[in-house]
């Protein structure tokens, strides 16, 4: 895109140039009429040439540009080059190695495995990372600023879809860690014989995660703390888990029936209704005693909204991402027309997932890192009478202390003096008006 941009740049260079030769051309003809400096034909073709090519160029470019906010009348698989989530790998070392002490020099590849990282405080052993799609803002209080002041000095070395292999290479990892899908680099890293550590991430469900944190916690001789947050997490689902709402006492007891809900993650210009992407979210709100719109049986790593299946499905509930590492923190207002056909629009029930910090993906409470909070504010926001004796505010407080050395306080100040999306009320829903 950008160099049909510098070419209609340079063709209307060329084009204004002509054009001004044309005008000088003509000035003279009218002051010297004897003089025979008209255009011939071969002058006037060359002038049209740049005119073609800038036309060209700018219908490229257009066609090229990203649009509004895609969604469609049917569920449509996004294709992402390089990649294939068709099979994946098995979590863990590949090959299979026991290292006779933690590795230096990690090099991390796959943006969402930054949470095992920082899960694991061994920040100061990796020496580079995908930067530019972790979006990073260091501003005082928050989270990478607290976690890891030195980030930038790290070096760049893309992301799965797009690796620059010549600095991986180049710094010779003693770790790398990558993502479970198959990459289009798997081969060359194989060939290198560079020990990678392979990681669902939100590619799973939540025994997938957790068995990442304890393979990841004997690689860097601390079993316990992976004991640790393991036992929080399976101590959460067991408070969090309903086979229907008159299991949370929602009910009059005689009927059964589960929340519809729907989640959606704005990624890019983007709205995501599923994929294997969310798959380990869509596991959890299942969890929480909800019916939720999917498309089970398709592989694609995300898949844009349908108007149609989501209006036919009518959620009472949705759930908007709108901070992920593919896209950062992105504002929406919910304009378009067909949110309000839905119960959730009708009945004030259309929630934005808390972001503790909303420059940093990590800190989403429905990523793998701090699912356990998402949660507890699920099940909070599904089943309020319930879990009304519930303080969010302690224990998340509580859990970015034990789990990740942050303060939660500086953090939540630091993103207060963040401009806030004007969309989001006080209760954190989106009202109907």
């Amino acid at each position: 895109m950008i160099n049909y941009f510098k070419l209609a740049i340079v063709s209307y260079i060329q084009i204004f140039s002509n054009l001004k030769q044309i005008t000088n051309l003509k000035q003279n003809s009218s002051s010297n009429p004897g003089s025979n400096l008209l255009l011939n034909s071969t002058q006037r073709f060359e002038i049209k040439i740049p005119a073609i090519i800038a036309l060209t160029a700018i219908i490229l470019l257009c066609a090229a540009a990203p649009a509004a906010l895609n969604y469609g009348a049917q569920a449509q698989a996004q294709t992402v080059e390089n990649i294939s989530f068709t099979k994946l790998r098995p979590q863990g070392m590949e090959p299979p190695a026991a290292f006779s002490k933690p590795p230096e020099n990690i090099a991390v590849l796959y943006p969402q495995s930054m949470s095992l990282i920082y899960l694991f405080g061994v920040q100061n052993k990796v020496t580079a990372m995908p930067l530019l799609k972790l979006k990073i803002s260091l501003h005082d209080g928050g989270f990478y600023s607290q976690a890891d002041p030195e980030i930038l000095t790290k070096t760049d070395i893309g992301y799965p879809a797009k690796p620059n292999v010549e600095a991986i290479t180049g710094l010779n990892p003693g770790l790398l860690v990558s993502p479970t899908f198959q990459i289009k680099a798997d081969d060359f890293f194989a060939k290198l014989k560079i020990p990678i550590f392979r990681v669902h991430g939100t590619f799973s469900d939540y025994k997938q995660w957790l068995e990442a944190v304890e393979k990841f916690g004997v690689i860097f001789d601390q079993k316990a703390k992976a004991s640790q947050y393991c036992d929080y997490f399976n101590k959460t689902i067991a408070m969090t888990t309903f086979n229907a709402p008159d299991d949370a006492g929602d009910n009059d007891g005689k009927t059964a029936l589960r929340k519809k809900a729907a989640h959606i993650t704005l990624s890019g210009n983007n709205y995501i209704i599923a994929g294997e992407k969310s798959k380990f979210i869509k596991w959890f709100l299942k969890n929480a005693g909800c019916e939720v719109l999917d498309y089970p049986e398709n592989t694609a790593g995300e898949i844009p909204l349908a108007i149609e299946d989501f209006v036919k499905f009518d959620p009472e509930y949705i759930f908007i991402d709108k901070t992920t590492h593919a896209g950062g923190y992105q504002k929406t207002d919910l304009p378009e027309e067909f949110w309000k056909k839905t119960k959730a629009y009708k009945e004030n029930k259309i929630y934005f997932v808390p972001s503790d910090d909303k420059t940093c993906f990590l800190t989403n409470q429905f990523f793998v890192l701090c699912a356990p909070l998402g949660m507890l504010w699920t099940a909070k926001t599904l089943y309020p009478e319930k879990f009304k004796s519930l303080d969010l505010e302690k224990e998340t407080r509580e859990f970015y202390s034990k789990f990740l050395n942050i303060n939660y306080d500086a953090m939540i100040k630091a993103d207060i003096s963040i401009k806030k999306d004007e969309s989001i009320k006080k209760n954190n829903s989106v009202k109907a008006e």
